[in-house]
């Protein structure tokens, strides 16, 4: 499972919850060999601003899953009995939301079921915070493979790749639900079975995008505009992540971040690109990276349908079909 790479933006109490890490050591994750009720710890391998991911032993499965635990670093610390609680008593209001939205959404994104989205298998309170368990699922992420690469791969890889990922976006959007953190080191490239969508540490409900509303996490190059400013999100808001992911895939690294773009008009460096891509490809991404969300494509299928132009399928809903076809046989 890919390590997540987030940045929490600058807020007014940053200064204090970085004071408050210095003066308490209790800011760690529960140790290997520790127990969450039936889930034995094995070890870190990742975490974010709002949470520590866990690989650990289902007892009941009797096999290794992860297990993300609700976390937010610059609101709570952990007791010497693995509880977690807010740092300051005026802290527990932001905490407590926190995590009854955690919940709530860990609960949405359990009813999806998709091949190409990270599956949800349990969601429950523990330890005065809230988990969420998925299976554990072998293989490296596209982050990986763009460093191994150089930004070197073609429309062939792109084309594998992309499309299934864009498909599980689509169920969330019309599920209700936000990714808001779509980006390399989220996509998991297996062996077997394709990639798959990871970590809704950042997600939200279309209908309540209130959560942590005065600091959020983002990664600075994928997000869009309005995620740094906290403007009202939507679809677009994920079509652009999508766009900045294929970016990184044709070219080594990132775009730009969007407020550099804003404020010094940074151009996309896309010389040399159609080497490897088909111009829809190009025409596609670009799209999708508009800074003003109303002038990107408004559904996944508008931005799909051009970035599928010139591939075995042509449009979106034939990947779709076939897809449905995939899993029936």
């Amino acid at each position: 499972m890919g390590i997540f790479n987030k940045k929490p933006l600058k807020h007014p109490d940053q200064n204090e919850a970085a004071n408050a890490e210095k003066e308490d050591t209790r800011r760690h994750p529960i140790l290997a060999g520790e127990s969450i009720e039936n889930y034995l710890v094995e070890g870190v391998i990742g975490g974010g601003g709002f949470s520590i991911v866990y690989r650990a032993f289902d007892a009941t499965l009797g096999e290794s899953v992860v297990l993300k635990e609700y976390f937010p670093n610059l609101l709570a610390i952990r007791d010497e009995g693995n509880a977690i609680k807010p740092i300051s008593p005026k802290k527990k209001s932001a905490f407590d939301v926190g995590m009854q939205q955690f919940f709530a959404e860990a609960h949405a994104l359990s009813k999806i079921s998709h091949p190409h989205v990270i599956n949800i298998i349990n969601v429950f309170r523990s330890n005065n915070t809230a988990y969420l368990v998925s299976k554990l699922q072998p293989g490296k992420d596209l982050r990986w493979m763009i460093k191994r690469c150089q930004g070197d791969l073609d429309q062939n890889f792109i084309q594998k790749v992309m499309p299934p990922v864009i498909s599980g976006v689509d169920m969330l959007h019309e599920s209700g639900i936000l990714h808001l953190d779509i980006k390399p080191a989220n996509i998991l490239l297996r062996a077997a079975g394709g990639p798959l969508l990871l970590d809704f540490g950042a997600s939200k409900t279309m209908s309540r995008q209130e959560r942590f509303s005065s600091f959020q996490t983002l990664t600075p190059g994928f997000a869009p505009p309005e995620q740094h400013h906290k403007r009202e999100l939507g679809p677009g808001s994920d079509i652009y992540a999508l766009g900045a992911t294929i970016y990184a895939c044709v070219t080594g690294k990132p775009p730009p971040t969007s407020l550099k773009r804003e404020q010094k008009e940074n151009e996309l460096k896309l010389k040399g690109a159609d080497k490897n891509v088909s111009l829809s490809v190009i025409e596609a991404l670009k799209w999708a990276l508009e800074l003003d969300i109303d002038n990107r494509p408004q559904t996944i299928s508008e931005f799909a349908n051009l970035l599928l132009q010139d591939s075995e399928w042509g449009s979106f809903d034939a990947f779709q079909d076939q897809l449905l076809k995939d899993l029936d046989s």
